[in-house]
């Protein structure tokens, strides 16, 4: 029988996370998809918190730059991975706020507990659990972020929901994630998810645009998009001639979309 995309999740993440054990966050980055971390790379290591070892390449955006972090806000990082956007946000809340990081991965979660003891970090919490039943009370929140994550989701519906449920009245969600515009043929998009290591998929900016809306979020705003290029081996696949000259032309596209949201 097939693994889930869960099951895929966490054997697959347990293999990140062991192999950075191994032989370090540097080596681990060297194995990810380089069009969509590289853009980034320079600026994380800017970041107050910044913490290299936990920063295994995983993200795709900075999602808590485009939501206001005030000190003492209590937030929650959504498939929080080795926790490098946790550590970072920490910074942000102060000592009377808290980050909490979730993922489904126990031993990605250990290794960014075993770092917040080594750094002394104490505004931080990390929690095993599934984005589609997030275990905290309702209205509780300040701000969600999530990066990276999403695409990872067999039931967006629900964990939106979740998200909408934790949070307080007025609170904001902020994520980052690869998505698309336009349709693809089959050999495109296999390629694509093949290429970029998106284990469930890439969805189109506007799927996630309606999913909020039926979700009941408001003030939507697609806040920061950045084209990531396709190899001209996956555009010679294409056997559609529209789709292969939009490909080149870049009207239709792969995108890592940043979207905002309030409750």
């Amino acid at each position: 029988m097939s693994k889930t995309i869960k099951e895929t999740i966490i054997t697959d993440y347990t293999a990140i996370a062991l192999y950075a054990a191994q032989q370090g966050a540097n080596a681990q980055r060297d194995t990810i998809c380089k069009p969509i971390y590289d853009p980034i790379d320079a600026d994380y290591k800017q970041k107050a918190g910044y913490i290299d070892e936990v920063n295994l390449g995983l993200g795709c955006g900075f999602p808590f730059d485009h939501a206001t972090i005030k000190e003492g806000d209590v937030v929650v990082d959504l498939g929080c991975g080795a926790g490098i956007d946790t550590f970072i946000t920490a910074t942000r809340v102060g000592e009377s706020g808290k980050v909490i990081g979730i993922d489904l991965t126990e031993k990605l979660l250990q290794y960014a507990a075993y770092f917040a003891k080594k750094k002394g970090i104490g505004n931080v919490a990390f929690q095993q659990a599934d984005m589609e039943r997030i275990p905290l009370k309702e209205n509780c929140v300040d701000v969600v972020l999530s990066n990276g994550v999403f695409s990872l989701t067999s039931d967006l519906d629900k964990v939106l929901s979740e998200i909408y449920r934790i949070l307080k009245p007025g609170g904001t969600l902020s994520f980052s994630d690869m998505t698309c515009k336009g349709s693809f043929t089959k050999p495109v998009l296999n390629n694509m998810i093949y290429f970029t290591g998106c284990l469930n998929g890439i969805s189109t900016q506007e799927s996630y645009l309606q999913a909020l809306q039926r979700a009941g979020f408001q003030s939507i705003e697609l806040v920061e998009e950045r084209i990531i290029p396709i190899p001209a081996d996956i555009i010679e696949t294409s056997p559609d001639p529209d789709e292969y000259k939009e490909l080149q032309d870049g009207t239709r596209c792969f995108i890592v979309s940043t979207i905002t949201c309030k409750k």
